[in-house]
């Protein structure tokens, strides 16, 4: 901090002076440097924040033109050292008029009734001035070299904003020109109370001349797209500006830098899924940070994942610009959707082809959770399709949860069962629960695991090259006995195979195997195995021949 005038009368060496204040007026102002002259005259030398120390016999020939010369110079205050008669008033010592003057002008005017050595005064004074100086470059580097760093690493908006609040040991907040929170640090503190009425309070603020929040535009001075806000920062309210002044060119460079332009929405979202899949928000700051952004709050929350099916090789072959001009379409086509349904979410983009979400869901009348959400994937297949041409969306979906942190971390789950949903045959069914799943969908999930590969093959290896050396139907004949639950006339009517044909069939698959089809541990070793081996099929055929699969 700067020094001022009433820190430098508690110096030892004043003291010592018998100083009495006369003029109080400027004693919390800070001084920049002392000068210490007996000339009559000091105007034409002073540049200003001075605190000047004189004797008394330098005011005796023009004590109005000397004060008036130091206001105008923008002096801070005088100094005067009277030795004469220690019991005399010091007004009556000095000049008539003198201490009025002094008080009309708003000049500090102090009186030493003993001698010092304005020498020590001095020496002290600048000795702290030179190493408030010092601090402040050290600070002011450490602050550039911070920022530079963070831009080189081309740090998130919530990283940058984290940064800033331990900087400043002071919450940090993220807005955009709606009010609407980007990116929070709380520091330490509390703030969910205050998020649930952010919008509120920062636009008062905005109307406040003084304040205890330190604000600062983030984007062109003529064209600012944010504001970065502390809020009752306790550091010195230069500082306070230097820190998020740099924070905010972080952000604005990063911003430009950034050529998948991405929206400071979709990171702001994305960052706060990220921290809870971390473990490093709890539900009542998560919920707070949610509800600043726009999300309702209601009863529960529901998580979902919507997933377009892996391009063939053709789309593989695309220009990674125009990955993430398909990733942001997705997302946009998605948000829109839910908003135009009358729904809020937080929406994370994962990668190319998915999306994470949230959703806050509000039923029309007449219907259930399961149904709106039905009629909401519907749409957002429609959309998607509209905007992207891309078919094929399916969307996963966790179990309702009352906590938004349970939600995002239900995510994870949901995606799997969107994947596993991408594997079934094609349905007008857009949404998909691992309840509807069932063990296809496990199939699915687990067909790449060396060891579910070990057990299809062990079980049906043997069928299928003896299918591959005869050019036999056999893998057919035994999908259809164990989809139709052993019903041999159902079997032979979907196959349009005659009965005996088919007793045939089954008899070679119970040799080929050494097991028995009316086994019902046998008949579920199969049918699992026949599964897994067919999801692997899927995939396969799908990554050879371009037809929508995982």
């Amino acid at each position: 901090m700067a020094v001022t005038l009433a820190e430098i009368m508690e110096l030892d060496v004043v003291r010592a002076g018998a100083p009495e204040v006369l003029s109080a007026h400027g004693l919390e102002r800070a001084v920049r440097w002392v000068h210490s002259s007996g000339n009559e005259d000091l105007s034409h030398l002073l540049p200003g924040g001075e605190l000047v120390l004189t004797t008394g016999p330098a005011l005796s020939s023009a004590p109005e033109r000397y004060l008036r010369g130091l206001a105008d110079a923008g002096a801070v205050g005088v100094m005067v050292e009277l030795l004469e008669d220690p019991q005399m008033p010091a007004e009556e010592v000095l000049p008539a008029g003198f201490v009025a003057l002094a008080r009309r002008l708003g000049l500090t005017l102090v009186v030493l009734r003993r001698q010092v050595r304005f020498v020590e005064i001095t020496e002290q004074v600048h000795r702290r001035l030179v190493a408030e100086q010092y601090d402040e470059v050290k600070f002011a580097r450490r602050i550039y070299e911070t920022f530079t760093e963070l831009a080189m690493h081309r740090t998130s908006p919530q990283g940058i904003v984290l940064t800033t609040a331990e900087l400043l040991d002071a919450p940090v907040v993220l807005e955009d020109l709606m009010h609407r929170v980007v990116a929070l640090a709380e520091a330490g503190r509390e703030l969910s109370g205050l998020l649930g009425r952010w919008s509120e309070e920062s636009r008062r603020v905005d109307q406040e001349r003084e304040s205890t929040w330190s604000t600062v535009d983030v984007g062109d001075p003529q064209n600012p797209w944010g504001k970065l806000i502390a809020v009752e920062p306790q550091m010195r309210r230069a500082r306070v500006e230097m820190v998020l002044e740099r924070a905010a060119q972080s952000m604005h460079l990063q911003r430009m830098q950034d050529h998948r332009g991405a929206d400071l929405h979709q990171q702001a979202h994305r960052d706060l899924f990220q921290e809870v899949l971390e473990g490093r928000v709890g539900p009542l700051q998560a919920e707070a940070r949610a509800t600043a952004m726009g999300l309702d709050r209601g009863p529960g929350y529901l998580a979902a994942v919507a997933r377009l099916p892996e391009p063939g090789p053709a789309g593989r072959g695309q220009a990674a610009e125009s990955r993430r001009t398909r990733a942001r379409r997705l997302h946009d086509t998605l948000s829109s959707t839910i908003r135009s349904q009358g729904h809020t979410g937080l929406l994370s983009t994962a990668d190319d082809n998915s999306v994470h979400m949230v959703l806050a869901l509000r039923p029309r009348p007449g219907r259930s959770m399961q149904q709106e959400m039905q009629v909401l994937g519907r749409e957002m297949r429609r959309h998607v399709e509209q905007t992207s041409a891309a078919p094929g969306l399916v969307v996963g979906l966790g179990e309702p949860a009352e906590d938004l942190v349970e939600a995002i971390l239900a995510t994870p789950h949901a995606g799997q069962a969107a994947l596993a949903g991408l594997a079934l045959p094609a349905s007008a069914e857009v949404c998909r629960s691992f309840t509807d799943l069932r063990f296809r969908g496990l199939a699915t999930l687990l067909r790449d695991d060396p060891r579910v590969q070990r057990f299809a093959e062990a079980e049906l290896g043997p069928l299928v090259l003896d299918d591959i050396r005869r050019g036999g139907r056999s893998m057919e004949v035994l999908r259809a006995h164990l989809r139709l639950a052993g019903n041999k006339s159902a079997v032979a009517q979907a196959l349009h195979m005659s009965r005996p044909a088919l007793y045939t069939h089954l008899e070679r698959i119970q040799e080929i195997l050494g097991v028995s089809l009316e086994d019902g541990e046998s008949r579920s070793s199969l049918h699992a195995a026949l599964m897994i081996h067919d999801a692997a099929e899927a995939a396969r055929d799908a990554r050879w021949s371009g037809v929508p699969g995982t």
